[in-house]
């Protein structure tokens, strides 16, 4: 039972030493205090939009570049390929059966 409580000393004094360690870190968690929180957070989130799009574009483009030249094509690509569109059938397949409500046909 000593053991135990030794062991329970030890995380407690760990986890003060880490909040102590990161307490700038650490938000007010009042009402007002996480109001702001979420401001900052959607804000930031608006604000990093236009590099997101860029790097979206940029890999589109790179995608579009390597889809053109089919040549080079591994085994490796056409798999993740066929499995990229295996995957968008069964998303689409599971999105038609649960807004039909129906497994089979709509409801009439």
């Amino acid at each position: 039972m000593e053991q135990v409580s030794r062991g329970m000393e030890s995380v407690r004094g760990g986890y003060s030493g880490m909040m102590a360690a990161n307490k700038q870190y650490v938000k007010d968690t009042s009402y007002e205090g996480l109001s702001r929180l979420t401001k900052e957070f959607y804000y930031t989130r608006w604000a990093s939009l236009p590099v997101r799009y860029a790097e979206a574009r940029k890999q589109l483009m790179e995608l579009q570049a390597h889809a053109r030249n089919y040549e080079t094509w591994t085994l490796r690509d056409a798999g993740m390929g066929a499995l990229a569109a295996g995957e968008l059938l069964a998303f689409f397949t599971a999105g038609e059966i649960v807004g039909r409500g129906s497994l089979f046909g709509y409801s009439v």
